[in-house]
């Protein structure tokens, strides 16, 4: 299991403490590194000032054997955990989170469509894309395909270690449609079909565990393209324009947060909520770490430039959002089986 990394965030102070203490106002999970960072500044510390509060926050994965693990076993009193799309609606079914009476709470008009569901909301949106150093002397990638395409495109690529994402680009790159893509899947064929598209980059192919990763590969030369997300392409390119990104059949995906059934501190975490949910403090966060908007009225609180390097609008008009019934149900139904042939193919 990866370690998890406990931080609590006090009024004017972030302390890292090596030894966990559960004396505690509430506790969130959040998956690390910047991104962390970013909502810990707008989001975990300026609620802890405001409320007068201490809160924990736990580095821990967002998928869902850890978070099922961690639950069950209680090492964690978690309150609030971040999950993919995926792992939050089957924590729901299971009964891990309680539902969430956005009415109740006052925030029945606040979020996207897309970002509500029974036992959570929206946050962490971004979408996964193919990313490329730019070299002036050579024609740049411009689809999918070019991904595969080891001959227009020669040097290594890169991937995240995880079946989801890897599979829907392969099979979109091999012809199958976006309307066909996970009917696709479902099947036998289909899977072995995205399999055998990607030996066709095996031997090119490196992998990435987290998006920092994916990012020091390009920049350090590792590799000429790899998937990646939006959001640390635009951040790398506020620094250094040195990368390129396609959105040829992005895959916009999600996070989002849950109050865990028992938690201890049921009623703080609902505070938490509504403290989070401000589009004016979003639109802070994305100027910060640029990522799609979860709520409805932060749009037009962005600047245009920014907006343009944004999972929104006409960049998502190929889009596959993984955030669908056909998505969600396909990685709920069939994510632990195929993890593990992902991980017999990728150590073969």
């Amino acid at each position: 299991m990866k370690n998890i990394m406990s931080t609590v965030l006090a009024v004017c102070v972030t302390t890292s403490i090596p030894n966990i203490s559960y004396s505690r106002d509430l506790t969130l999970t959040s998956p690390g590194g910047l991104y962390t960072e970013k909502m810990s500044e707008h989001f975990f510390k300026p609620f802890a000032e405001k409320e007068g509060v201490k809160i924990q926050v736990e580095e821990s994965s967002t998928q869902w054997g850890q978070i099922q693990a961690t639950i069950d076993t209680g090492q964690r009193p978690w309150d609030i955990v971040e999950t993919e799309v995926a792992e939050q609606i089957r924590a729901c079914d299971e009964g891990y989170l309680r539902p969430l009476d956005l009415k109740a709470l006052g925030l029945e008009d606040v979020f996207n469509p897309n970002a509500v569901f029974k036992c959570g909301v929206g946050v962490g949106i971004t979408a996964v894309t193919v990313a490329y150093k730019k070299q002036s002397s050579s024609p740049p990638p411009v689809s999918i395909n070019d991904f595969f395409d080891l001959t227009k495109f020669p040097g290594k690529r890169a991937m995240r270690n995880s079946p989801k994402f890897s599979l829907e680009f392969a099979l979109l790159a091999d012809g199958v449609t976006r309307a066909d893509l996970y009917k696709t899947l479902r099947t036998d064929e289909g899977v072995d079909r995205a399999f055998r598209k990607l030996d066709t980059i095996k031997q090119q192919l490196l992998f990435w565990d987290t998006s920092a990763q994916s990012i020091d590969m390009l920049t350090g030369g590792d590799v000429t393209m790899s998937t990646a997300y939006s959001h640390r392409i635009a951040l790398q390119n506020s620094k250094n324009d040195d990368l390129g990104m396609l959105w040829d059949h992005a895959l916009l995906n999600y996070d989002a947060f849950g109050i865990v059934a028992d938690a201890d501190k049921g009623d703080a975490a609902e505070r938490f909520l509504r403290f989070y949910a401000d589009p004016q403090r979003e639109a802070d966060f994305i100027k910060a770490m640029p990522m799609g908007p979860a709520m409805k009225k932060t749009i037009d609180l962005l600047p245009p430039d920014l907006v343009k390097l944004l999972p929104v609008g006409r960049n998502l008009d190929t889009a596959i959002d993984l955030g669908t019934p056909d998505a969600v149900s396909f990685w709920l139904d069939n994510g632990d089986r195929l993890t593990q042939r992902w991980n017999s193919w990728s150590k073969s």
